[in-house]
């Protein structure tokens, strides 16, 4: 069975969203190419200070203090480690040239804002990007199966995903 460079690609949910975008990062600084990056209401920026860390603090799913804990398990007590962007990838100096990616984002999530701005940094570096918010809905939304709405965003993110791969697997047979 052979590989197709370019035809993969990488995702995560919250800290797994994290964790692809620095992958994305370091896949474009080794000259790997990606056909993908799926970001699942990611974990973008520990800054607890944004509009939607303020909104949404505490009585949701997901909380200020529960991220604060999440980070200080990333991080222990060390300041972010540099390069900062291999861990905080909206450090990055330049994010043009990565994989096109989706980013999902939910309006009744702390993370929601961080989210919405990595979305636009990556649009403004030229990377084609679809942004699915969800204003109404919550952190981790998409893993509850019978969940009716979480059913119609999934539908959506397979055809974006889709959509991707199937555009860097034209990319690549053009070549």
């Amino acid at each position: 069975m052979g590989h197709r460079p370019g035809c993969g690609g990488g995702g995560g949910d919250s800290a797994g969203g994290n964790l692809a975008a620095v992958a994305a990062l370091q896949a474009r600084e080794a000259g790997l190419p990606l056909a993908a990056q799926i970001l699942l209401y990611p974990v973008i920026e520990p800054d607890f200070e944004s509009e939607s860390y303020r909104r949404y603090a505490t009585d949701h799913f997901n909380t200020r203090a529960a991220m604060q804990w999440y980070w200080k398990q990333y991080l222990g007590d060390s300041p972010i480690p540099e390069p900062a962007w291999q861990v905080v990838p909206s450090r990055a100096v330049d994010h043009a040239g990565l994989a096109p990616a989706v980013v999902v984002t939910a309006g009744r999530d702390p993370l929601s804002s961080e989210g919405d701005g990595y979305a636009r940094t990556l649009r403004a570096a030229g990377v084609p990007t679809r942004h699915r918010h969800y204003p109404e809905l919550f952190h981790g939304f998409l893993t509850i199966g019978p969940f009716g709405p979480a059913q119609s965003a999934r539908a959506l993110l397979w055809r974006d995903i889709t959509a991707l791969l199937g555009a860097a697997s034209l990319d690549r047979s053009a070549s």
